[in-house]
Order: structure tokens, then C-alpha cells, then sequence
């Protein structure tokens, strides 16, 4: 008698894609909510290499809580993707986006965190 075939992808279990229909990805040990955030995570570190200290990146910090508050009380609170020190000294903070995921709520939160932190370089990455 005949072996069964066993194809081990037809019953492998596909990945749960996202809230906003994007998948999950691992990079360097860390898992992204998107591969585009796996890929711009994968450019910050080739930006280590970068000659010109104003290109150069020295630090990454990943998915760091923000409490925005607004006359002593907490309004909400955003969690950008990165904050990325360069060699200059220079701090800013990136959120990897699809215009998908720009909701309303977002643009809210990001307006609220530039009115309240001015001086802080928020940069959106699409």
C-alpha cells in the first residue's frame, strides 16, 4: 500500500494578519506590527554605518509609551514606533505609517503630542 503524500504547507496554519489587514514580521529578534515597520527598523540599522555624524544613528529605542498630559490630567497616551538618537545629539521620533492606519484618532494623538512637545522632531514615515 501506497504511502499518504503529506505537503507540509497545505496544513501549516497561515499567519493572523492585523487589525488594519497587515502581518507581523521578526527583525533582528524583535517582532514589528508590519513588515514595513520590519523594514524601516532593518534602515535604521544600516544608518549606524553612516559616515556624517547628522546621518548616523547611535541609538534605537522601540515602541515607547508617551503619556500625553494636558493640565495635570491624562489625556491618552501614544506609542511611536522608534526614537532614534543620531550622533549629533539630535532626538527624534518615528511612526512607520500606511495611509490605512491614519485614523482620525491618530492624527488627534499626533497633533496633541506636537502641541505639547514642540521642541520634539515627530517624523511620519510612509
Amino acid at each position: 500500500m501506497a504511502e499518504p503524500t503529506f505537503h507540509p504547507y497545505k496544513h501549516a496554519k497561515r499567519p493572523a494578519k492585523g487589525k488594519y489587514g497587515n502581518y507581523s514580521a521578526t527583525y533582528n529578534g524583535y517582532t514589528y506590527d508590519s513588515r514595513k515597520e520590519a523594514l524601516y527598523a532593518a534602515e535604521l540599522d544600516l544608518m549606524k554605518k553612516a559616515y556624517y555624524p547628522k546621518d548616523r544613528v547611535v541609538k534605537i529605542e522601540r515602541q515607547l509609551n508617551v503619556d500625553l498630559v494636558v493640565n495635570g490630567r491624562k489625556v491618552c497616551r501614544i506609542i511611536p514606533d522608534f526614537r532614534v538618537t543620531f550622533a549629533d545629539g539630535r532626538v527624534e521620533w518615528h511612526e512607520v505609517k500606511s495611509p490605512g492606519t491614519m485614523t482620525d484618532k491618530w492624527h488627534i494623538k499626533r497633533k496633541l503630542f506636537e502641541a505639547l512637545f514642540p521642541e520634539q522632531v515627530y517624523r511620519v514615515i510612509l
